[in-house]
């Protein structure tokens, strides 16, 4: 008769699963030479994750240095924004509204870029003091004569809300304009 062992059967020695090592060892590899034939530039892309990080921080808002010849630039900007949007310049009678969203830039809140059509002269509450010349309104920029002269927008003795007015007889006493063209014009204009 045949001895039963009760002892169960001993387990076989554990392998080294050599496959895996050489399939990450491979992998490894295939990762370093894609990167070297890419020309990944590890230094790029550490850079670039340092400016997206740098885009997500709150910028720091800046006021508006409040000058004649700064709130005419600023006006004449938005006013070619408008146009080169709109193929015209806006309407006698919507013209500050047309162009109050283009004032402001990243860093400036909204109540300091409203401050750009508020003529520094006039200084009240709700006393914008500029006025849009209505030879100019609603018209392509190249359908009007003489742009380097023709004043666009201009220091006005209104003070309303989308002013508009003939220049040479509503321009404040030593007014300033800016010109169709964008030029300053320091002296009354003798539009034609």
């Amino acid at each position: 008769m045949q001895s039963v062992n009760s002892d169960p059967a001993p387990n076989p020695p554990k392998r080294r699963k050599k496959g895996c090592l050489w399939a990450l060892a491979i992998l490894g590899v295939i990762f370093v030479l894609v990167g070297w034939r890419i020309n990944w530039n590890f230094a790029a892309i550490r850079d670039i994750v340092s400016l997206a990080q740098k885009a997500t921080q709150e910028v720091p808002q800046s006021s508006y240095a409040v000058s004649r010849e700064a709130n005419l630039k600023a006006i004449y900007t938005a006013m070619m924004l408008a146009h080169d949007s709109d193929g015209q310049f806006p309407d006698a009678s919507s013209w500050m509204d047309a162009i109050k969203t283009r004032l402001r830039t990243t860093d400036l809140p909204e109540s300091e870029a409203v401050r750009k059509l508020m003529n520094p002269r006039h200084g009240g509450p709700n006393e914008w003091g500029y006025a849009l010349n209505p030879a100019a309104a609603g018209k392509y920029q190249e359908d009007i004569k003489n742009p380097d002269e023709t004043p666009l927008v201009f220091e006005s003795r209104q003070t309303q809300w989308n002013a508009s007015g003939d220049p040479r007889s509503d321009l404040m006493d030593q007014g300033w304009a800016i010109s169709v063209s964008g030029k300053i014009l320091k002296s009354p204009p003798s539009q034609p």
